[in-house]
C-alpha cells in the first residue's frame, strides 16, 4: 500500500515537474515568437489557456506562412507550413541554375534536423515538423528563410528542365536522403513540363549550344521520362520553329544568321557537325567542299546520318566544283542541285 502510494506521489511530482518545464518553454517561446512576428511584420496570435501555444501568421517573401506547435505523446512539434498562393508573384532566385539548386538541397541537411516524415512538399504547399519548440529566433528565422528558398527554388528548378536532372537523380535514388521525395516529385514535374512543351514538335526545336534536335530521355526511375537535347540533355534555352542551313561561304562574315525562319550556320565557323536540315555552297573551293563531303559521309551520329539521305544541298552556279566533288556530294545527299545566284 505504501509503495503505491509512494508510486502516486511520484508520478503526480514527475507531472507537476513534465507541466512546469512545458509552462517555462511555452512562455520563452510565446516572447520568442512574439518578436519574430514583430520582426517579419506577420502576425502574432495568442491563445486564452494556459498550456496553449501561441502561433504567427501572415504573408511572408509572397508565401502565406503559418507557425504553431503540436502535442503528441506529451512531446511538443513545431509546425511550420507555406502555401503559394493561387495568384503567386515572387522576385525570382538570382540566376538559378543547376548548381544553386544542388547546393540548396545540401545545405538543407545542416540547417534542418531531416528525416523521412520531417518535410513534405507537394509544388504548392510545404509541410516542416521538427520535435521541439524552438525560441532562438535568429535559428528560426533561418529555418523559416530556407523553407521558402525550398518553395520558390522548387517552381524555378521545373523551368531549368534538363538542366536540374542530374542534380535532382541521385537524390531521389538514395533511400537514405531524406529529400528524396521532394527530388523525385521536382522530377516528375520536369517530365510534365518538358513533355508539354516539346513532345509535339521535337522536328522544330533545336538547342542553342549544341545546334542539336530534342528528343526524350530516360530518367532510370518508374517509367520516368524528360525531353532535352539528346547531346548536352538540356533544355532551358533553344530555337523554336527555325531550319537551320549550313552555310559553306567564304565571304561570310557572321557565324550566324536568321532571316525569317531560317537560321544560317557560318560552316566555316562552326566547325562541328550538328542538326542541320539543309546544306548550301557558295564561294568556297572544291577543296573545302571536299573535305565537308567527306566529314559528312564518315559520320556516325546515327541521328543526323539517317537524315543525310533525305537532305537538300544547294550549289550556287559561280562555285565551280570539279566532277568528282559533285560525285561525292551527291553520295551523301539525297538531293544536289545547281542553282543559279540571285
Amino acid at each position: 500500500m505504501e509503495f503505491a502510494i509512494l508510486m502516486f506521489v511520484v508520478s503526480w511530482i514527475g507531472a507537476g515537474m513534465y507541466k512546469y518545464r512545458n509552462l517555462k518553454r511555452l512562455e520563452d517561446h510565446k516572447r520568442s515568437w512574439k518578436d519574430l512576428a514583430a520582426d517579419t511584420q506577420m502576425q502574432h496570435v495568442p491563445t486564452r489557456y494556459l498550456f496553449s501555444p501561441s502561433r504567427v501568421e501572415g504573408e511572408y517573401r509572397g508565401l502565406k506562412l503559418s507557425i504553431k506547435t503540436t502535442e503528441r505523446n506529451q512531446e511538443t512539434f513545431t509546425e511550420i507550413r507555406l502555401i503559394r498562393p493561387n495568384q503567386f508573384t515572387h522576385k525570382p532566385m538570382t540566376r538559378l541554375d543547376a548548381g544553386n539548386v544542388e547546393h540548396l538541397l545540401n545545405r538543407s541537411r545542416a540547417i534542418l534536423p531531416l528525416d523521412d516524415r520531417s518535410l513534405q512538399f507537394d509544388g504548392y504547399q510545404l509541410l516542416y515538423r521538427e520535435s521541439q519548440v524552438r525560441s532562438d529566433i535568429d535559428k528560426l528565422k533561418q529555418i523559416i528563410d530556407h523553407l521558402c528558398d525550398l518553395a520558390l527554388m522548387y517552381t524555378e528548378a521545373i523551368q531549368l528542365g534538363g538542366e536540374a536532372v542530374p542534380v535532382l537523380h541521385p537524390i531521389a535514388l538514395d533511400p537514405h536522403n531524406p529529400l528524396k521525395a521532394m527530388a523525385y516529385k521536382l522530377l516528375l514535374e520536369i517530365g510534365s513540363f518538358t513533355a508539354l512543351k516539346f513532345a509535339s514538335q521535337l522536328e522544330a526545336v533545336r538547342c542553342q549550344a549544341c545546334l542539336a534536335s530534342f528528343t526524350p530521355h530516360d530518367v532510370n526511375i518508374g517509367f520516368l521520362v524528360y525531353y532535352a537535347c539528346r547531346r548536352c540533355r538540356k533544355s532551358q534555352f533553344y530555337y523554336e520553329g527555325l531550319s537551320l542551313i549550313l552555310v559553306l561561304d567564304n565571304q561570310m562574315r557572321d557565324e550566324f544568321v536568321q532571316q525569317d525562319n531560317f537560321l544560317y550556320v557560318n560552316g566555316f565557323k562552326q566547325r562541328k557537325l550538328f542538326d542541320f536540315d539543309e546544306v548550301i555552297i557558295d564561294h568556297a573551293s572544291d577543296k573545302e567542299v571536299a573535305s565537308l563531303a567527306l566529314r559528312i559521309g564518315n559520320d556516325t551520329d546515327a541521328f543526323r546520318a539517317e537524315r543525310y539521305g533525305k537532305m537538300p544541298c544547294t550549289v550556287m552556279e559561280n562555285c565551280k566544283l570539279s566532277k568528282n566533288t559533285m560525285h561525292m556530294l551527291k553520295r551523301v545527299f539525297g538531293l544536289v542541285q545547281i542553282k543559279q545566284a540571285d
